[in-house]
């Protein structure tokens, strides 16, 4: 517990200090660990043809994996821009279904204002991620290293609490 608190920590520490860095690293890896994946399942798919079992869809599906690793390894920052805009899109689309939602609810219930509220903030969201991704990237990141160093000093925190009692109850 306490090595995973102290690489929470280090990871919120980078976030937080240089966020375009690590959010181009993690996004790095994410495209890194698809490809290894494509290329398990090609080695999968490699096998059932061998053993004669059907190999196109696990064939297929190692191979788009194994682009879409490279794509992201090769054009990071277009592709992290790319999935910023798609989640902005959607969060316009979400925040102005909420608002037809709302309005179209006749009856006095209770917590329209709640759903008035969460749909103007979502769809603010939207237009704010859509127009300005790399920003709302750092934002992300930034907050994402704040909740890992959070998470680290819990951890630590833990783990001390957690020797102290193995300590006292194996003398």
């Amino acid at each position: 517990m306490t090595i995973n608190g102290i690489l929470a920590i280090i990871l919120g520490v980078f976030a937080i200090i240089i966020p375009n860095e690590t959010i181009v690293v993690i996004a790095r890896y994410f495209g890194l660990i698809v490809m290894i994946g494509g290329i398990i399942l090609l080695i999968g798919a490699v096998n059932n043809l061998q053993k004669k079992r059907p190999y196109a869809v696990l064939l297929t599906e190692a191979i788009v994996s194994i682009i879409i690793g490279i794509i992201i390894l090769i054009f990071t920052k277009q592709t992290l821009e790319l999935f910023v805009i798609l989640l902005g899109i959607w969060a316009i689309i979400l925040g102005i279904l909420q608002l037809a939602l709302l309005a179209s609810i006749k009856d006095e219930i209770t917590g329209k204002t709640m759903l008035l509220i969460n749909g103007l903030i979502t769809l603010v969201f939207g237009i704010l991620i859509f127009f300005n991704p790399f920003t709302a990237v750092k934002a992300f990141t930034i907050i994402i290293g704040l909740i890992a160093l959070l998470f680290g000093i819990v951890m630590i925190y833990y783990s001390v609490i957690l020797k102290k009692y193995v300590n006292q109850n194996n003398p």
